[in-house]
């Protein structure tokens, strides 16, 4: 693949993928590879009658968020705001979806770019565009070991300076947002987990060893009560050892009367590795036992090479996990990284998205449509 590895060189990128924004290369994010979590999907177990069943649809004018309605399910997409100046993007989106996530609008480096400046202004229009077109706000995210600035990350504080630092960002981002309009949910702390607990966090952890639950407790004390707090994060969305770290951590941190609402799986996988379904839906069963909702967050299947097969692969790994997303109903959203294959953060090659890049439905629409009828 042309961005394999574990680390997804922004420049070599940028020019190699001229389908992505050049905005979404402003950091450098992990590549995340499903084969660290999830072994090779046998394909021979699934008979061939029902992979090609994906490939057969009634071409008819069908929404996903108004199906998603009557099963109580947000249909979720992320965006970059520049692209709701493009009519035919904006006109899908506000048909198919009815959550939205606003790319890094809302990350640290786009709202607060230096230590005594907030620059709110494209989350805020997120935010806007979602209440005009009736859709749920993802506010993502406030605390992440990424996509920080320079000022934060190389400014050498001492512990008690990035606690004091990490609640001001945290308090002022939830009240600037919340006078601006209705949240339905923070993404509080981004990916602060591995399989044998906390990892690395560029500046938080170790030298805030309690980052996690600092960051919980401003959002819940500036938050109200009505707004989801939720714990976001890759490769625990089945059984394994990474879910069995969060499960746990979560478990420690709301025993210690942190507000946790709520998790997020992110799902990036490929038509090769992803979770079982069975799996997921139970991981999601044992999250709701907390007391928790269940979103799927970051919903993406890479599919390259991309023909008629590995479409129909690509369909079948969608509506199953949906089908785990209806069959528990702490499960409340489920959302794409994007939906057009036109804009997307792994790239046009890999056609990992719904739509394909003049706009078309592909088989993992219909199959969507299929799971949210209920076959």
């Amino acid at each position: 693949k042309t961005c394999e590895g574990k680390m997804l060189i922004v420049l070599l990128c940028a020019v190699l993928l001229p389908s992505v924004s050049a905005s979404d290369y402003h950091y450098i994010k992990d590549y995340i590879k499903y084969s660290d979590f999830y072994p090779k999907f046998n394909w021979s177990t699934v008979p061939k009658e029902e992979l090609s069943a994906f490939l057969q649809w009634d071409k008819v004018n069908t929404s996903l968020r108004d199906l998603g309605s009557k099963q109580n399910l947000f249909m979720g997409a992320e965006f970059n705001v520049d692209h709701l100046l493009i009519p035919p993007f904006t006109s899908l989106d506000k048909m198919q979806y009815s959550m939205s996530t606003a790319g890094n609008a809302c990350k640290w480096a786009a709202t607060q770019p230096n230590a005594h400046k907030f620059t709110m202004q494209k989350c805020f229009a997120g935010l806007t565009y979602s209440i005009k077109t009736d859709q749920q706000f993802r506010a993502h995210n406030l605390c992440w070991g990424k996509y920080n600035p320079k000022w934060l990350t190389e400014g050498n504080y001492r512990p008690n300076q990035l606690q004091h630092i990490l609640r001001h960002h945290i308090t002022t981002v939830i009240k600037q947002l919340g006078g601006h309009g209705s949240v339905y949910c923070y993404d509080v702390v981004n990916e602060a987990l591995n399989e044998t607990g906390l990892k690395p966090a560029d500046p938080w952890y170790p030298a805030v060893p309690d980052y996690v639950q600092d960051a919980f407790r401003a959002a819940s004390k500036a938050a109200p009560s009505s707004v989801k707090l939720f714990y976001n994060d890759y490769g625990g969305e089945g059984m394994n050892e990474k879910s069995d770290t969060i499960y746990n951590h979560i478990k420690k941190w709301k025993d210690e009367h942190v507000l946790v609402s709520g998790v997020g799986l992110q799902m990036h996988v490929s038509i090769d590795h992803f979770p079982p379904f069975s799996e997921v839906q139970e991981n999601m069963k044992r999250l709701a036992a907390l007391d928790l909702e269940v979103h799927i967050t970051e919903m993406d299947v890479d599919c390259d090479p991309c023909g008629k097969e590995e479409l129909a692969k690509q369909a079948y790994i969608y509506h199953g996990m949906l089908k785990a997303c209806l069959e528990v109903n702490a499960c409340k959203n489920f959302e794409t990284w994007g939906f057009t294959d036109k804009y997307t953060w792994r790239g046009t090659k890999e056609h990992p998205l719904p739509f394909d890049q003049h706009y078309n439905p592909k088989p993992a629409f219909w199959a969507l449509v299929k799971a949210l009828k209920g076959y």
